[in-house]
C-alpha cells in the first residue's frame, strides 16, 4: 500500500497520521475532525479545572483544623498558581500550539503537573491530612487511564514515588519514629496502588493501539483500491461530495478534478498479459501519489482510469500539475519483470461551477478527457477549452479510450 494514502481518511496531518490513524475522519474531513479533537481536549482541561476546585475543598476544612503549615499569602498565592498552570494548557489548545507537540492532549504533562501539586500538598499538611494527597495522586493518573502509553504510566509512577519518599525521609530526618513509620506505609499503599493502575493502564494501552489498528484495517478494506493502493470509486466520490459542501458554504473557495486514462492499456494487456497491466496500474498509481499534495486526493474511478480531486486549486493550476504528472508518466523507465513498457497518459481538467452538481462535475471531467484521447492522446484538454471552441467530442467508446 502506498505510505500516506489514508491521509485523507484517518484523520490527521501528515506528521501524526502514523501516530494517530483517528478512525473518526472516515465522515468527516481533516479540518472537521481537527476541530472535533481540539474541542475535546478543551473540555479535558476544563474538566481537569473543575477537579483541582473540588480538591479545594478538603483543603480548606484542613486549613480550619490547623493542619495547613502555611501562610495567608502562601494559600493565596498555591491557588492563584495551580489555575495559571491549567490557563497554559488551555491557551495552548486554544491556539492550537499544541498540535506541534508529539502528543497534542498533553496528558502526560498535565498529569505530571497534577502529581508535582500532590507532592506539594504532601510536603505542605500536616501528618495526619497526607492521605488525602495520595487520593490525588490515584486522582491524577486515572485522568490519563485511556490515554497514556505503559512507558508513561511508568515514568509518572517512579515521579510520585520519589516525590513521596522525599516527604517520608523528613520525618526520618526529624527524628519521629512513630511518624516515620506512618509515613512508610503511606508510601508502601500508593506503591501498590500505582503499581497496579500503571499495569492495568499499560493493558488499557494495548488494547487501544489494537483497537486503533484494526481500524486502520477496516479503513483500508473500506476505502482503498486493493489493486493499486490508492482511493477507490466509493470514498472518491464521498470526499467530492464533501469537498464541494465546504465549497458551498465558504463560497470563496474552488476544486478541480482530473480524470485521466492509461493510453493504448488494451494493447498492453493483450501483449504483455493482465499480470504486467495491473503492475503498470500500480506503478501508475505510485507516481500519481509521490506528485500529488497532502490535501489532494487519488483515486480509481474504474478500469485503467484514474480521479484526482483538488481542493482550492483553479483549473489553471491543475493544468501545471497535470503537465507534470503526465510528463513523469510518460519519462519512466521503470522496466517490469526485466521488460520496459513505455506509457501515456490522456487527461481531462474541470473546475467546479456555481451550483454543480458532482455527476456534471465528472462527466465535464470526462468530456475533456475524450477529447485528450481524439486530439491524439497523451496531452491535457480543459474542460473550458472544449465549451469555448466547441470541440466535437466522440462518444465514450472501447475505440476512443484505446
Amino acid at each position: 500500500m502506498n505510505p500516506g494514502i489514508l491521509r485523507y481518511a484517518l484523520n490527521t496531518p501528515k506528521e501524526t497520521a502514523a501516530r494517530m490513524p483517528e478512525a473518526e475522519a472516515f465522515v468527516d474531513s481533516n479540518d472537521e475532525v481537527l476541530a472535533r479533537q481540539q474541542r475535546l481536549r478543551r473540555k479535558q482541561v476544563l474538566l481537569a479545572t473543575a477537579v483541582y476546585f473540588t480538591a479545594l475543598i478538603p483543603l480548606f476544612h484542613i486549613n480550619q483544623l490547623g493542619m495547613l503549615e502555611l501562610t495567608t499569602d502562601q494559600k493565596i498565592f498555591g491557588v492563584i498558581a495551580v489555575m495559571l498552570t491549567n490557563a497554559v494548557f488551555f491557551l495552548l489548545i486554544r491556539s492550537n500550539q499544541n498540535l506541534h507537540f508529539r502528543d497534542p492532549s498533553m496528558t502526560f504533562a498535565q498529569v505530571l503537573v497534577a502529581n508535582a501539586w500532590s507532592l506539594t500538598i504532601a510536603w505542605v499538611v500536616a501528618q495526619p491530612a497526607r492521605p488525602l494527597a495520595m487520593m490525588w495522586y490515584l486522582l491524577a493518573f486515572l485522568f490519563g487511564f485511556y490515554t497514556l502509553k505503559r512507558w508513561q504510566f511508568v515514568a509518572l509512577m517512579a515521579f510520585a514515588l520519589a516525590g513521596y519518599a522525599a516527604v517520608v525521609m523528613r520525618e526520618y530526618f526529624a527524628g519521629s519514629a512513630a511518624a516515620f513509620r506512618v509515613e512508610l506505609l503511606h508510601w508502601i499503599i500508593l506503591a501498590v496502588g500505582l503499581f497496579w493502575m500503571s499495569l492495568i493502564g499499560g493493558y488499557v494501552s494495548m488494547l487501544r493501539s489494537r483497537l486503533v489498528d484494526q481500524r486502520r484495517q477496516l479503513a483500508e478494506v473500506a476505502f482503498v483500491d486493493p489493486l493499486t493502493g490508492v482511493y477507490n470509486r466509493r470514498y472518491l466520490f464521498d470526499v467530492l461530495q464533501r469537498e464541494m459542501a465546504r465549497i458551498r458554504r465558504d463560497k470563496v473557495r474552488t476544486l478541480s478534478i482530473a480524470m485521466l486514462d492509461l493510453d493504448a492499456f488494451k494493447s498492453v494487456n493483450d501483449r504483455y498479459g493482465h499480470l504486467m497491466g495491473d503492475q503498470l496500474l500500480r506503478r501508475v498509481a505510485e507516481m500519481l501519489t509521490d506528485e500529488m499534495r497532502d490535501m489532494d486526493a487519488v483515486g480509481r474511478y474504474g478500469g485503467e482510469e484514474f480521479i484526482i480531486v483538488m481542493p482550492d486549486t483553479s483549473e489553471a493550476g491543475a493544468k501545471v500539475c497535470m503537465e507534470r504528472v503526465r510528463s513523469r508518466v510518460e519519462s519512466d523507465d521503470s522496466p517490469f519483470r526485466g521488460v520496459r513498457v513505455p506509457v501515456t497518459i490522456s487527461i481531462g481538467i474541470a473546475e467546479i461551477r456555481h451550483n454543480e452538481q458532482l455527476i456534471e462535475l465528472v462527466n465535464r471531467a470526462d468530456k475533456a478527457l475524450l477529447a485528450a484521447k481524439a486530439a491524439g492522446r497523451n496531452r491535457v484538454v480543459l474542460a473550458s477549452n472544449i465549451e469555448e471552441k466547441n470541440l466535437r467530442v466522440l462518444p465514450r467508446t472501447e475505440t476512443v479510450r484505446d
